[in-house]
Parts: structure tokens; sequence; C-alpha cells
């Protein structure tokens, strides 16, 4: 179990004793008037989230100093980049949704077709004007996202990286529809590698790559081996600060979950005598006292261990500035549960 000494617990005590000032800063962000300009439509239609988490997120990756990202970003790129990496992250969201939310599968099929059809993209008759709305809206994110990247000064270099890590991040919201429909399937090993992408990590980080004219390529693969692993670290973060929300709702794919399932602490017939009662507290109460996120959290600290170790073969991106976004990124899920 975790002691006194490990960075988690750090993180956890700052999370705590600061969670009011934390709160308070990020309520206090102004989003920029490009990203404001399509909310309105977000949120009379699909809004299932409140403008506080866009508020969070563009504290992380501008707002702040320094800003969640690779430093090799030079300040005259840094907020083209990080709109672009909010773009991504509303589009993240509006399909994600449909997945874990709705499990709308002939919507999440159509879906995850739209940023690969940019020039063929059909919306079919069968769906219902409310769901081609969606598809219609996801369509505009994406026209917002490649007007930006297709100019970045890296794009005709690492174009291909971004179209592979978006996918990526695209196959997650097929896997997190699998495991909600299937959570008797579900394994932590698998959650840990597919469901980590929706985090969009990944992609942003070669967003930054996009934006970066420094960055060495022989760094690259020591870049992407770290990414990997603080995308880990993130999606523990998220799961730690949502998994209550997100049995409420009855979504199963956190890592909560996956652990508590891998370790024997519950089992799929427990999971579908939830999904009949509909018994929330009694559930939330017995994986609490299993202690499933702390177990999380040692994870988490193994990553970063690894990180650090990584980070030392890294010239030119400052890899400590970069960890130390994956902890402020531990500490803002932490103080800001039941908010995003």
């Amino acid at each position: 179990m975790l002691d006194n000494e490990t960075v988690i617990s750090a993180v956890c005590t700052y999370a705590d004793t600061e969670k009011g000032l934390l709160r308070e800063g990020i309520a206090a962000v102004g989003l920029p008037e490009e990203f404001v300009a399509v909310l309105p439509e977000y949120e009379e239609h699909f809004g299932e989230r409140n403008r506080f988490l866009w508020q969070w997120c563009w504290k992380i990756l501008y707002d702040q100093d320094p800003a969640f990202g690779f430093s090799s970003v030079p300040p005259a790129c840094r907020r083209d980049a990080a709109l672009v990496k909010l773009f991504i992250i509303l589009a993240t969201t509006v399909t994600d949704d449909v997945s874990d939310r709705h499990q709308n599968r002939r919507l999440l099929e159509v879906m995850l077709q739209v940023p690969f059809r940019r020039d063929d993209l059909e919306i079919p008759t069968d769906l219902t004007p409310e769901e081609a709305h969606r598809v219609r809206y996801l369509a505009t994110l994406f026209d917002e996202i490649y007007a930006r990247v297709e100019a970045a000064p890296r794009w005709a270099e690492f174009g291909d990286l971004f179209f592979f890590d978006l996918a990526q991040t695209w196959n997650s919201f097929w896997y997190a529809y699998l495991i909600n429909r299937h959570p008797e399937a579900i394994s932590h090993a698998e959650n840990l590698s597919y469901n980590s992408h929706n985090m969009t990590i990944y992609i942003c980080g070669t967003v930054d790559a996009l934006y970066s004219p420094a960055l060495r390529q022989e760094d690259l693969p020591h870049l992407r081996e770290l990414v990997w692993y603080g995308q880990q670290m993130v999606r523990i973060g998220n799961w730690v600060g949502t998994w209550e929300r997100e049995v409420e709702e009855g979504d199963y794919s956190s890592g909560v979950m996956s652990w508590a399932l891998a370790y024997g602490l519950i089992t799929p017939a427990d999971i579908a005598a939830h999904r009949a009662s509909g018994d929330d507290a009694a559930f939330l109460s017995y994986l609490r006292e299993a202690k499933v996120e702390e177990r999380l959290m040692e994870e988490w600290e193994e990553d970063h261990r690894r990180v650090r170790e990584i980070g030392r073969q890294i010239r030119s991106v400052d890899a400590a500035e970069y960890i130390w976004g994956l902890e402020t990124l531990m500490a803002y899920f932490l103080a800001c549960r039941g908010l995003i």
C-alpha cells in the first residue's frame, strides 16, 4: 500500500489541501473565442458536459504556466497547438458519449468514420435527425482541427503519425462500447492499452510534435514511450476522479471496474446484479472499502518511475516539465471530483 513518501501521496495531499483554490482558478479561466463559437450548438443539442470541463482543459493546455505539453513548442505556436487539442477533446467527448452513455452502436459506427472520410462522408438515411445532427457537428469540429494542423510547421513530416494516433483514439470508443455491452469480458491490461487512448494524451503529444520545429527526430522513440506511460497515468487519474459518477450512469469501462475484476474483488455476476438492482450505494461502498483507488494509484506511481527513467534520454523536450504536468493533471482530477 502507499506510504507517506511516494509522489502520489504528495499529489493527493496537495489536491486535498488546495482543492478550493484549484477549483476557483479553473472557474475563472476564459475560453478562446474560436472555441466559444462552437459551444452553443454543443450545449443546446449534445451538452452532457458543462463549461467547467472545458475551462479545466484550457487551464491545463494553455492558461497555466507552464502549460501541459512539449516545451519544444515555441511561444508563437503554443496557442494554436492548445486550440487544436481543445477541439480534439471536444470531438472526443461528443463521440465518447455515444459509446459510453448512449451505447448507440449504429450512430457510433458512423461517427467512427468521420475523421477519415473528409471528402466523401455521407450521412445514412436511417439515422434520426438528432443523430444526423451529431454527425454533422463532429464533421464541423474536424474541419476546425484539420484547418489548423495542416498548417502546422511539421505537418508534411509527421502528418501520418497524426492519423495513426487519431485512429487509436477513435478505436477506444469502440472498445468502450464493447466492454459496456459485455462487462464480463473486461481485462485490466486491455483497458489500459485501448481505453487510455480516449484521454487524447497520445494524439495531443503528436500535435505538439507538429508544432515543434526544433524537435529532434532521435528523441521521437523515447518521447512516444514517455507519452505512452504518461497517458496511462492520466487515464488512472480520470478513473479515480470519475468512476463513481460513471457507475451511477451504468458505465463500467472504468479501470476501477477492470482492476476489481482482474483481482477477484468482484465478478461479472456482481455487475449483472448491480445492473438489475440499481443499488448504486452498496456497490460503490464495497469498491471503496476494497481500496481499489489505492491500488490504481500504486500503478500510477510505477508509471511515474518509468517516465522519469525514459525522460533522461530526451534532449529536445524538457521531460521534467512534462512529468510535472502529469503530476498536476492528477491533482486536478482529484481536486475536481464530481465536477468533470
